[in-house]
């Protein structure tokens, strides 16, 4: 959450172990800017949000750097456990979000991927005839972000201008133009699988309302300043089905279970139809249940 008491203060803290860094400069007559120091602590948070992904989940020792690139962001993208006793020795790969670049359209993602949380994306849709093909960078676990055209041919460019090495499927992808950005397709986190919207069955099921059949009956219905509304009998199945489409479901004051509201959602969700992650389109975020949060 937002804090409103930030640790800004320029009078010294009774307990020493309260002391901020501007504490410290002061006691030592070193003089500062304060844009040049927030800048500085706002540098110190990202740093942090990267130690946070350096130690290996099985033993708990650091990660090492498994090899070093010329190309990249970091120099050093894939890390690999320091302790020669554990059986974990898979290699980890850490990169900023491809959202916090001006190669996003709407998010500002400042998330680091950690390919322990995500899966790759993925170019089936286009018949590529090897595993470089086939898939892309890893997809960001908020955001949604995963490879752009504009990043793949700036990344082309280069190598080709430095004599480089080409990236195995690299020119295939510039050619064939799959960048996921700039074709507005999401691809789940989870599974890898692309998210579908589900307009066409959302538009079948709201007509559907208007003309009850044996299976609902509608006893109410109106609109609000939330949009349109129905009170409705029916059984389970029926606002399962409601709730499926991201219509809101809630209970009446009544006695029947049977009776329910189904209303107007202003939010409109992306499903993934193998393992049911959905993803918040006006946010740009994945939607992350709460026991998920937990872990």
């Amino acid at each position: 959450g937002s804090c409103y008491d930030a640790n800004q203060k320029d009078e010294l803290p009774l307990n020493y172990n309260n002391y901020s860094l501007a504490n410290l400069l002061s006691i030592l007559n070193i003089s500062f800017d304060r844009k040049s120091y927030f800048n500085f602590l706002g540098l110190l948070n990202k740093i942090n949000n990267f130690l946070k992904h350096l130690n290996c989940r099985t033993c708990g020792y650091i990660l090492k750097p498994y090899n070093e690139k010329h190309y990249g962001y970091y120099r050093v993208s894939n890390f690999i456990c320091s302790n020669s006793q554990c059986q974990n020795k898979d290699r980890i790969y850490l990169c900023h979000c491809l959202g916090a670049k001006k190669t996003a359209i709407k998010s500002k993602c400042e998330n680091l991927i950690d390919s322990r949380d995500t899966v790759r994306c993925n170019y089936s849709k286009h018949s590529p005839t090897n595993i470089y093909e086939m898939y892309g960078p890893f997809i960001c676990n908020i955001c949604g972000s995963c490879c752009s055209q504009k990043s793949l041919e700036k990344k082309y460019e280069e190598l080709t201008k430095r004599n480089w090495k080409m990236l195995p499927g690299l020119e295939w992808k510039v050619k064939i133009k799959v960048g996921h950005l700039e074709r507005r397709e999401t691809f789940c986190f989870k599974c890898g699988n692309e998210m579908i919207n589900n307009d066409e069955e959302y538009k079948l099921f709201l007509e559907k309302l208007e003309k009850p059949d044996n299976s609902f009956t509608v006893l109410k219905k109106g609109e609000n300043g939330y949009g349109f509304w129905y009170m409705i009998k029916a059984d389970n199945t029926f606002f399962e089905k409601a709730e499926q489409l991201q219509l809101k479901v809630s209970n009446t004051k009544g006695d029947d279970l049977n009776v329910k509201f189904i209303g107007q959602n202003a939010t409109r969700f992306l499903n993934c139809q193998v393992c049911e992650t959905k993803f918040n389109v006006r946010k740009v975020e994945f939607f992350i249940k709460r026991e998920e949060i937990k872990k």
